[in-house]
């Protein structure tokens, strides 16, 4: 189980390389915010993907975007709302 999630995030960072790393407040996203994450999403099906990971005890989610500009504007409209950091790309931290 671990080496296909493994497998599946290097495609991914692979496929979609741009990404935005978002620790959520410690009481969670508000059910807005995740409304509006996932609008934004909707609008780029087929051009993005996500996953929640673990490293150094901080849970995150990774949202990935094949467009440069697309990522830019995710962290533009986001970053406010939670966290945000740089993990390194590999899965294992």
């Amino acid at each position: 189980m671990r080496r296909s999630r493994e497998q599946f995030i290097e495609r991914l960072h692979a496929e979609c390389p741009h990404h935005v790393d978002l620790i959520p407040p410690p009481d969670g996203f508000a059910y807005e915010t995740w409304e509006a994450i996932y609008e934004f999403l909707d609008a780029r099906i087929g051009s993005l993907d996500m996953y929640g990971q673990v490293i150094d005890g901080l849970s995150f989610f990774r949202f990935c975007f094949l467009k440069e500009e697309d990522a830019n504007q995710f962290r533009a409209q986001f970053a406010r709302l939670g966290t945000l950091l740089h993990f390194p790309r590999s899965a294992n931290g």
